[in-house]
């Protein structure tokens, strides 16, 4: 997905126990990642009904990156569990792209327009 012109929401994938991926900030400056992660999180109850699951939402204030993640347990080193994991990351995929793509697309546009140094600073909890 590209945020401010660059390729900046990507996808991650890790195993050990679980299995999880997260959409991930990046080649973005601090207040551009800061925005759109707070203009998705407004519009968490939307994304989140969309999407058909709660999902974890990480600031992370003091980094360079932010993510929504979703996780579900299951040992990514079997083998044998491997066919359910990639059906499982299809699906899930999917559904999250398709629950961010229209708020992205407005942020997007947004964004186009926005002068991020006049945006209100939300104070890290």
């Amino acid at each position: 997905m590209v945020i401010s012109g660059k390729k900046s929401l990507i996808p991650s994938f890790f195993s050990r126990c679980m299995i999880r991926f997260c959409i991930t900030t990046r080649n973005v400056s601090v207040d551009v990642k800061n925005s759109v992660f707070n203009r998705l999180e407004a519009q968490k109850e939307k994304i989140e009904a969309s999407f058909g699951a709660a999902l974890i939402w990480l600031p992370l204030p003091d980094r360079k990156a932010c993510r929504i993640q979703y996780s579900k347990p299951l040992d990514g080193y079997h083998k044998a569990n491997w066919p359910e994991m990639i059906q499982w990351l299809v699906e899930h995929m999917i559904r999250l792209e398709q629950a961010l793509s229209g708020p992205l697309e407005k942020i997007k546009q947004e964004l186009k327009t926005t002068d991020l140094s006049k945006e209100p600073v939300q104070d890290a909890e």
